[in-house]
């Protein structure tokens, strides 16, 4: 039996990434965020209470229209979150066409999921805190 090659199953990975990642930007881009937007806070709608995610979505809506002061407005946390998600797509293409050509691919894959966890942490910083707030 053939042992499965590493660097199929990581391009792969980096692949479907990519793809979940570009139709979030697509799905954000679909909707206008000031209408009858199609997703609701349901923690707000029954608790009357905003949470720290509230209007992200009508935020992403703006920002991958390019209007960062109106996506500010429907949540202040949005430009971080908005820039972890395209940062993340951006590697995972530079990620998936780089492979093949690196001398150390486990050092690659370790790296890549350790600069992964660390970008979620520094942009998902607020989320996190107001966990424990």
């Amino acid at each position: 039996m053939k042992k499965p090659d590493l660097s199929d199953s990581y391009q792969i990975i980096n692949l479907i990434f990519a793809a979940i990642l570009f139709l979030i930007f697509i799905y954000a881009a679909s909707f206008n965020p000031g209408g009858d937007y199609p997703v609701s806070s349901q923690y707000k709608l029954i608790t009357g209470k905003k949470t720290e995610s509230t209007g992200l979505s009508r935020a992403f809506s703006e920002m991958v229209r390019l209007d960062f002061v109106k996506a500010r407005a429907y949540n202040e946390n949005s430009p971080e979150v908005f820039s972890f998600f395209l940062l993340q797509l951006l590697l995972r293409i530079v990620l998936f066409f780089s492979y093949s050509y690196a001398k150390h691919k486990k050092l690659m894959i370790r790296l890549d999921a350790a600069g992964s966890a660390l970008l979620f942490l520094v942009f998902f910083r607020n989320f996190i805190f107001s966990l424990y707030s």
